[in-house]
């Protein structure tokens, strides 16, 4: 029997175990190699954080109905005149129009971070690597505070997993937005809801009597 950590609000949660272990003498090897001396800068802080990121999946189903855009296109005509001659008018003609009925069965997928943080910016491919999954563990509060600050999400659970809901019906009905009128009865299953936790360093240095981190 697999166990799902089920938070009450109803989302997964997990954590992926740090995996450097001096992170320091990472950045004063990655300055080294740049040809700073030590003289040149100095460690001044170090802060560990757990950072949270958004996962939601589930399967959009139902029915979508409505008429193709309609629009006007100008197209060219050689006709033949009174006296004989060959000439190119110009006419009009009226497209779209097209009723669709259309049974809607998509999977859907979204990850994004879960808070604004000023000095981390996360990108999808880098926190859905496969080369992760080894370090990953069930949210575990006690362990993870030992290893660093647990940040909260900006956005309540609750508030959360109904915005997913809502992005996964526009997303399916992005492609039929010119559609009138559209009509849709729209609905997600086995929505699951996830909150993955990814560690952190945050180093400040000043170098050259400038701070950075």
């Amino acid at each position: 029997m697999n166990f799902i950590p089920v938070h009450s609000e109803g989302i997964e949660r997990y954590y992926f175990k740090p995996q450097v272990k001096n992170p320091q003498i990472r950045v004063k090897n990655y300055l080294k190699n740049r040809g700073f001396k030590k003289n040149n800068y100095r460690i001044v802080d170090t802060d560990k954080f757990f950072i949270p990121v958004w996962k939601g999946t589930g399967q959009v189903t139902g029915w979508i109905s409505g008429l193709s855009p309609r629009k006007t296109v100008v197209y060219t005509e050689t006709v033949t005149a009174p006296n004989g001659r060959q000439i190119t008018v110009k006419r009009k003609r009226e497209e779209g129009g097209i009723p669709l009925k259309k049974l809607m069965k998509i999977e859907k997928e979204i990850l994004f971070n879960a808070l604004k943080f000023p000095d981390i910016r996360c990108r999808k491919e880098e926190v859905i690597k496969d080369e992760y999954a080894a370090f990953l563990r069930v949210y575990d509060e006690q362990r993870m505070i030992r290893l660093g600050k647990i940040v909260t999400p900006d956005v309540s659970p609750q508030l959360e997993k109904k915005e997913i809901k809502t992005r996964f019906i526009q997303s399916s009905l992005s492609s039929y937005i010119d559609y009138e009128p559209l009509r849709h009865r729209l609905k997600v299953i086995g929505q699951r809801v996830f909150l993955y936790y990814f560690p952190v360093t945050l180093i400040k240095v000043k170098l050259n009597n400038q701070l950075i981190s």
